[in-house]
């Protein structure tokens, strides 16, 4: 019975844990273009900072970075140094563009996500996460859809910027384990109990 008890911890806590880091909500779907025309290299596929109001960063995790590489796209970006509400210097982006770097690699269907936050204020609380699934269909070798789906990601918003989200987790890990030892003792306790109560 114990082991049962102690393998549903194991199962529960670590999705528990990390489920309280990420929330999404929301779901609004944008379908950016229903192409008539052929995409030539060159070519715009997607404007990162209109895929959400006030973007003023993004994040593309690597996996995505690879998809993108894979179809033929790159990455073009533009940033200036601008001086904050603190009288500090900060980079700001002004352009991020997914464009068609080589048309020969358009073969078909492919998704990949970028990561965009707004930031009206040097505060970090003030920054609202968005997670985009950008969604593109092929066809005779041609970009012919485009569908963005957005998420709205809630955040320990403050911990993850100033990374003591990892801080979180690692005492949600230290208290986790502690659990698992103390019922593996409470477990190895009992038998030697019962052991002792047969004999006599």
């Amino acid at each position: 019975m114990m082991k049962k008890i102690v393998s549903v911890i194991l199962f529960l806590f670590p999705v528990l844990t990390f489920a309280q880091t990420v929330d999404t909500t929301g779901g609004d779907t944008l379908q950016l273009v229903n192409a008539t025309r052929a995409f030539k290299q060159g070519d715009t596929i997607i404007n990162i900072l209109t895929l959400n109001i006030g973007v003023q960063g993004y994040q593309i995790p690597e996996e995505s970075r690879k998809i993108l590489k894979a179809n033929g796209l790159d990455i073009l970006e533009k940033d200036t140094v601008i001086i904050d509400k603190k009288n500090k210097p900060r980079t700001r982006i002004i352009k991020a563009l997914v464009v068609l770097k080589d048309t020969s690699l358009i073969k078909k269907d492919f998704s990949f996500f970028i990561k965009t936050y707004t930031d009206n204020d040097t505060n970090y609380s003030k920054k609202e996460w968005f997670e985009n699934k950008v969604e593109i269909k092929v066809k005779n070798n041609d970009i012919y859809y485009i569908q963005v789906t957005t998420d709205q990601i809630e955040m320990a918003n403050r911990f993850h910027m100033e990374g003591k989200i990892y801080v979180v987790v690692a005492v949600s890990m230290i208290l986790f384990f502690t659990i698992i030892f103390y019922l593996v003792y409470l477990e190895r306790k009992t038998k030697r109990l019962e052991k002792q109560l047969k004999d006599k």
